[in-house]
């Protein structure tokens, strides 16, 4: 039987139809599963991301805290005053002194309160008023301050008596014998920073959020406010029972990504993580439903594609191919749009180039930056929309593009970089480039992030210019103080510069051994002596002092006194050595001359050449009242 040609031709398209569709919905099943996968990862990786983010900014804040009141507390002129007052505290004019300084770091470090306690948690100076007792949680954290010699930081804790939050710092304060004789207070509201630093997220979201607990007896208890939940700091508590809790899980070991019910019994995405160094633990989510929600949008889509395709295909190979053409330019497209949605919500600046160097995209925050709009900035070169100088030299910086161009690696700005804005205005700002590549390798483009750092730079000059008004506060010291480790060669660490002036030899000739060490101008009778003092001092963690000689660069021999103590760390470790040495020659040579004198005139008493001067009537009764003065 002979089959006509023409039915063979539409077996024909049949089949491709039926294998072409075969094959797209084998596609579009797929893409829908690599699709969810995808936004699951993309989402877990940004909840490790803000996690360990917000985690670092947790720990460094700590780290800023800890510099801003060892400050003030380790500062000998406050130290000074506050001894002075205690044994004398009629003195209102020291007393006035403690309190400016208390003031000025409140004002000037933006604290809620700073105040001045007993190391038994009694008010000594502050606006609470003398004599009163702190809270439980307070005298708690000033008595394991005192007791343990270095700076506490407290938990949160609710104050009854100001019906509020507080979260503070303690530092002790030592007398000239480094005994811890009060203790200076930190306070900080959390709503300030810390709990909008928490609540906070960086991408546009209707149900994310972070959460910050700690264990408390078989509770998760809740530290800070929660998103869809209202006043439920240091209120909010659920048992550690709850299994699918991800909070119960952070507690009970359980680190990383974790799937469960959160506090509201909604299925939740998370990621936790304990804080290094703290009670507490940090989970970031996001509802599975809104995963899913982005998931039903995508696959609508993919619905839409695989119809629109077998209807190509049914209308014949060339219909297919023109269909097949118009998706791939719609899922370019959707994928450009994708790619704008992201750089649009990123909380950086973030300008993106050609290989010209030529602006293509730039989000709002680069616009608010720059202070060009993206349609007036694409095309041009990043040069003209991106001008960059040196704080220090007021010059041009050259553009990051030419180097990541050159090298195909991340480019990151140096220090002191300041953003010119259109209108002139001026960031300080934080800045890395890194090159765009496709399949092949081949750089495409450049893309710039950056952000404004302007208010943490303008900190960072606070405590830059603390540590400038230290270093003067030594230098103008009349001996040196010095840092070093406990070797036999005192490899120095710091020295002030005023040991030219005792030595003959620079600050930097010291440091690490570079020129000289330090144990080589000490004269040799007094460097074993020296060694096994320092030894004994520091088993016995009291103070060093001594006596001894050593050799300027001019040769000279001098006599010094030094008087220094052991640093150690929270575990009993010793760190290094600190102290103070100064140059006591004058004294010796007059404590010398003055034992010669005494001696001459002993002897001129026992000698027979004074005797008919001492037979002079009133003489002999003034020398020996002399005599019995120098003995």
């Amino acid at each position: 039987m002979i089959v006509p040609k023409k039915l063979i031709e539409k077996w024909r398209v049949l089949s491709v139809i039926l294998i072409a569709s075969s094959i797209i919905l084998a596609g579009g099943a797929y893409y829908y599963n690599y699709s969810i996968k995808l936004l699951r990862k993309q989402k877990e990786n940004e909840l490790y991301v803000i996690a360990k983010y917000k985690i670092a900014q947790m720990q460094q804040w700590k780290v800023e805290r800890t510099a801003d009141i060892k400050s003030i507390a380790e500062s000998p002129f406050f130290e000074k005053g506050v001894e002075e007052w205690l044994l004398n505290r009629a003195s209102e004019y020291v007393k006035e002194g403690i309190k400016e300084s208390l003031d000025a770091a409140k004002n000037i470090l933006d604290y809620e309160d700073v105040f001045l306690t007993s190391k038994t948690g009694v008010m000594l100076i502050g606006k609470d008023g003398f004599g009163k007792k702190g809270e439980p949680e307070l005298i708690a954290t000033i008595n394991y301050a005192a007791e343990k010699n270095y700076t506490v930081h407290s938990d949160f804790y609710y104050c009854s008596e100001h019906k509020k939050i507080h979260y503070d710092i303690v530092a002790p304060i030592h007398n000239a014998k480094n005994e811890v004789i009060a203790c200076i207070v930190f306070r900080i509201d959390p709503y300030d920073y810390m709990y909008p630093l928490i609540q906070s997220w960086p991408t546009e979201s209707k149900t994310a959020e972070t959460l910050l607990f700690k264990k408390e007896g078989d509770y998760v208890l809740y530290l800070n406010e929660l998103r869809h939940k209202t006043n439920t700091a240091l209120k909010f508590r659920l048992p550690l029972a709850a299994d699918k809790l991800p909070a119960a899980q952070a507690i009970k070991g359980t680190t990383g990504f974790f799937t469960g019910i959160d506090y509201r019994g909604v299925e939740v995405i998370s990621y936790l993580s304990p804080i290094s160094g703290t009670e507490w633990y940090i989970v970031a989510k996001v509802d599975s439903d809104e995963i899913l929600a982005a998931v039903k949008e995508r696959s609508f889509l993919i619905i839409v594609i695989v119809l629109l395709l077998l209807l190509s295909v049914s209308s014949g190979i060339i219909w297919l191919y023109y269909y097949r053409q118009r998706n791939i330019y719609r899922n370019l497209n959707l994928v450009q749009e994708e790619f704008k949605t992201t750089l649009y919500s990123i909380g950086d600046a973030v300008i993106s180039t050609d290989k010209e160097g030529r602006v293509k995209n730039m989000n709002k925050v680069a616009e608010t930056l720059t202070g060009w709009s993206e349609k007036d900035a694409y095309g041009k070169k990043l040069t003209e929309v991106f001008v960059i100088i040196n704080e220090v030299t007021r010059e041009i910086v050259e553009s990051p593009v030419e180097k990541v161009l050159l090298n195909g690696e991340v480019v990151d700005l140096a220090n002191h970089t300041v953003l010119i804005s259109k209108d002139g205005q001026e960031y300080q700002i934080a800045d890395s480039a890194a090159p765009i590549k496709n399949h092949a390798g081949e750089i495409t483009g450049i893309v710039m992030v950056f952000s404004d750092v302007t208010e943490k730079y303008l900190k960072d000059q606070k405590v830059r210019e603390s540590e400038r008004v230290l270093s003067t506060l030594v230098s103008n010291l009349p001996g040196m103080a010095y840092r070093c480790a406990n070797d036999y060669d005192w490899t120095m660490r710091f020295i002030s510069d005023s040991c030219y002036k005792i030595t003959g030899y620079y600050a930097s000739d010291f440091i690490d051994n570079k020129k000289v060490k330090f144990n080589d101008i000490i004269l040799e009778e007094y460097r074993e002596l020296l060694w096994e003092e320092w030894q004994k001092v520091l088993s016995a963690k009291e103070t060093f002092t001594y006596e001894y000689k050593i050799r300027k660069a001019n040769g000279e021999i001098r006599w010094v006194w030094e008087r220094g103590l052991g640093v150690y760390d929270d575990s009993g470790k010793l760190l290094f050595l600190e102290g103070y040495i100064e140059d006591i020659n004058e004294r010796k040579v007059a404590e010398e001359e003055l034992r010669k004198s005494r001696e001459e005139l002993v002897k001129f008493f026992e000698d027979d050449v004074a005797a008919n001067l001492i037979s002079t009537p009133g003489v002999y009764s003034y020398l020996v009242e002399i005599k019995k003065r120098l003995q």
